[in-house]
């Protein structure tokens, strides 16, 4: 996965190339822990300050706390 920030994919050559290495693993066979652990640090860090709340936000619209009370 890339996060995107300021308009661009952050080193999608190394998603790729992660995705790359999983596909070719024989189907079926489980990652051990350090494995899966070693696929992930491969991967581009998020942004500063990123929360999985912001990708909800892009998704799907504003959260429930996002909207002001009007009463």
């Amino acid at each position: 996965m890339a996060k995107v920030a300021d308009g661009e994919v952050r080193d999608q050559e190394a998603v790729r190339e992660v995705l790359r290495d999983l596909e070719a693993r024989p189907a079926g066979q489980k990652l051990t822990w350090d494995e899966l652990i070693g696929f992930i640090r491969r991967l581009p860090k998020m942004p500063e300050g990123w929360t999985s709340a912001d990708d909800i936000r892009e998704l799907r619209g504003p959260l429930p706390e996002d909207v002001e009370d009007i009463d």
